[in-house]
């Protein structure tokens, strides 16, 4: 059996359920992140701030954050998946994306308040899924 964490405010690499993420999602878009000052080093990035890291039962994990593009805020979704999830992903060894982000973006909007639109901006050479998109107002 899984174990689950169901304390708000205690962050773990164990998974919440998804009411008790629904209510923390406020929490991810409250600080701005400068993400040129991410990439070098010049600013922790989200990823290793609790409020910002979603681990789902269903076994992905979101990283949530506002970064500041040049002038600009946008919402920015991160999604990485456990190697049992990741594998429902690939047939004929192959990673069929389409399934990997409709589940990312699936887990998404469950925690959100309204449904939100971001776009796909791509996937790391790690497997890291990456979506940009308005900030909620």
């Amino acid at each position: 059996m899984m174990k689950v964490n169901s304390s708000p405010s205690l962050w773990s690499p164990i998974p919440q359920p998804i009411a008790v993420l629904a209510g923390r999602f406020s929490e991810a878009i409250v600080e701005e992140y400068d993400a040129t000052a991410v990439l070098h080093g010049a600013q922790e990035g989200p990823a290793r701030k609790p409020q910002h890291v979603f681990e789902f039962e269903q076994g992905i994990r979101l990283i949530i954050s506002i970064d500041k593009i040049g002038a600009e805020a946008k919402l920015h979704v991160s999604a990485s998946f456990n190697r049992e999830r990741a594998m429902s992903f690939i047939a004929d060894g192959r990673l069929d994306q389409k399934k990997a982000i409709d589940f990312a973006l699936g887990a998404l909007n469950q925690i959100t308040p309204s449904k939100l639109q971001v776009d796909f901006l791509g996937m790391t050479s790690s497997g890291v899924f990456h979506f940009i998109g308005k900030v909620p107002s």
